[in-house]
């Protein structure tokens, strides 16, 4: 709740970003894990819903903390591998960062190193940015609701038809 607040804030410029990301990538240099944790949460999800955060976490040389992070033998795990997931996201998202290839090359540099990246949760393979909704919930539960008392007509395929559309996919 905080960590979107401080968003919040970020977005109304309230609050300076490069101070805010400054503050977090100290907290990161920490000895202690939990710290270190809240650090990368919060980092994240300001990254997440804050436009300025892509360019800052750049310029101020996060990426560069998070990788001696990893490299640390003495990093706890959930915490190594928190930062190995969002390496691996923010390395793999395609539209979102690619005007700063420092993400992907640091990304890349660390696969090519051999090291072994958790499998991502759901939360993180959604989009940094999430699209507005398309369709109001009051809309979306009336067609719901239409579906299940069948007024809208609901097709159905033969066995034929559902064996091919799997053989396709």
């Amino acid at each position: 709740m905080i960590n979107l607040e401080l968003c919040d804030m970020i977005n109304q410029d309230k609050i300076n970003s490069v101070d805010l990301i400054r503050g977090i990538k100290k907290r990161i240099m920490l000895k202690s894990p939990r710290v270190q944790y809240l650090a990368l949460v919060l980092l994240e999800t300001v990254f997440k819903n804050c436009e300025k955060a892509f360019s800052e976490v750049a310029a101020k040389r996060v990426l560069d903390v998070m990788v001696k992070l990893i490299d640390d033998p003495q990093t706890v795990v959930n915490n190594r591998n928190k930062a190995l997931m969002m390496m691996e996201a923010w390395g793999e998202s395609s539209n979102e960062l690619r005007y700063l290839p420092v993400y992907e090359e640091t990304y890349k540099s660390l696969k090519s190193r051999g090291i072994i990246f958790p499998g991502r949760d759901n939360e993180s393979l959604a989009p940094i940015f999430t699209p507005p909704r398309s369709v109001s919930a009051s809309e979306s539960n009336v067609s719901l609701a239409q579906q299940i008392n069948h007024e809208i007509p609901v097709q159905t395929f033969s066995a034929e038809q559902t064996k091919e559309a799997f053989d396709v996919a």
